[in-house]
């Protein structure tokens, strides 16, 4: 009767053991879910950049300077956001040959209570919570062939160091430098129906542009009462800034796996 007894004591001893060990795991599974939950929903590096202004001067016959002024934005509440690194890369888009065309670009920083420095040197800066900062970019275009040059394509790259760690981030803009006349009529093109579309063409788009002021220009010379205008969802999301460079694309787990299901070219892939 006394072995019984051992035993049946040693069965819930061994049951306690388990049943404590499950609520340890489950514990820590249940922690670890809420910081990952918590981590996830944290602002992080929400630092933004915004394109406040861009001017063309041309100071000489083959001389354009372009001049980009920029806001970086703390948008988290409590947080305090590093920027170490601040740089500027430009791409021509031309009808012509860039072979003899210089590209110069600068960057010169506006932080309050500093200097900028001389030889153009980004001083890293701690962008407070809810506060900015400021800087310009000047692009100085050298080229015998001012009036063949399309566009200009500007990456401004720029790294945050916070809550997150160190991320790198870009921000691209297109400065147009030709503008289609708006009063060349459209080619007509018959749909079903006894209906026509017609084809507006502009500038090359950008988050720079308003699309009221674009209907405006281009539209409103050729529309009559009753038409109805539509806009390419593509050069609309370039201007609310919904342009993602495709090394900003992190897909999650689940859509890694399902896009073999879908077409290259298609939306859902």
């Amino acid at each position: 009767m006394f072995d019984s007894f051992n035993w049946g004591a040693g069965v819930i001893i061994v049951n306690l053991i388990l049943s404590l060990a499950i609520a340890i795991v489950v514990a820590i599974a249940i922690i670890l879910i809420a910081l990952e939950w918590q981590h996830r929903n944290r602002p992080g590096n929400d630092l933004e950049l915004r394109a406040v202004n861009w001017e063309k001067t041309p100071t000489e016959p083959q001389r354009l300077l372009l001049k980009g002024e920029f806001e970086l934005c703390n948008r988290t509440k409590t947080l305090e956001i590093m920027v170490p690194e601040v740089t500027a890369k430009v791409k021509l888009l031309s009808d012509g040959s860039l072979a003899n065309t210089r590209v110069n670009t600068r960057i010169i920083a506006a932080h309050e209570a500093t200097t900028p420095r001389a030889d153009d040197y980004w001083l890293a800066y701690i962008v407070k919570a809810r506060q900015l900062t400021r800087f310009q970019v000047i692009i100085d275009i050298q080229s015998p062939n001012l009036k063949e040059l399309q566009s200009a394509w500007v990456q401004i790259r720029y790294v945050t160091y916070g809550p997150q760690g160190r991320i790198p981030k870009v921000r691209h803009l297109v400065i147009p430098m030709q503008y289609p006349d708006p009063q060349i009529p459209p080619t007509p093109r018959p749909v079903e129906g006894g209906g026509q579309v017609f084809p507006i063409r502009t500038h090359l788009l950008a988050q720079l542009d308003d699309p009221v002021e674009v209907v405006q220009r281009y539209v409103m010379p050729h529309a009559k009462p009753g038409d109805i205008v539509t806009m390419g969802e593509t050069p609309l999301a370039l201007i609310q800034g919904r342009f993602r460079h495709p090394t900003e694309v992190k897909p999650g787990w689940v859509a890694v796996r399902i896009c073999y299901f879908f077409m290259p070219t298609s939306p859902p892939a």
